[in-house]
């Protein structure tokens, strides 16, 4: 349907949090390039991954996780993956067979899949998903 999970909340903060799920999400390495701004695939779906796990909680998502980024670039990240696999979905439930319309590239499919819990996403090369 394209709507991702719904992240849990953490009235009590850390002591809330599903250890043995988090440590089930491996953290990603920082690029060998020290200024590099686009995202891989490799972070989209950590961050696809840890959401339904943290939560909204972007500065552990961040200090777990991914740690060369900033929390508020990890947030409007997953804003924006957020909007392209609803915008996906609801492309694909329309029929998506229209003139000019192309289909759902591999990349997005793959984070789409891992959005949804999906493990057969692994070895999908990054060509569409530019961030």
């Amino acid at each position: 349907n394209g709507n991702l999970p719904k992240p849990p909340h953490f009235p009590k903060g850390e002591q809330d949090f599903d250890l043995e799920a988090i440590a089930r999400i491996p953290p990603v390495e920082a690029p060998a390039r020290f200024n590099v701004h686009r995202w891989s695939l490799h972070e989209d779906i950590t961050l696809l991954k840890a959401v339904p796990v943290l939560g909204h909680m972007w500065a552990e998502i961040v200090s777990r996780l991914i740690k060369h980024r900033d929390r508020g670039h990890v947030r409007k990240r997953y804003q924006v993956l957020e909007r392209r696999i609803k915008g996906t979905f609801k492309r694909e439930k329309k029929g998506g067979g229209a003139v000019g319309a192309c289909p759902m590239p591999k990349a997005l499919s793959a984070v789409a899949t891992a959005a949804n819990g999906s493990k057969s996403s692994a070895g999908v090369k990054r060509t569409a998903l530019a961030g």
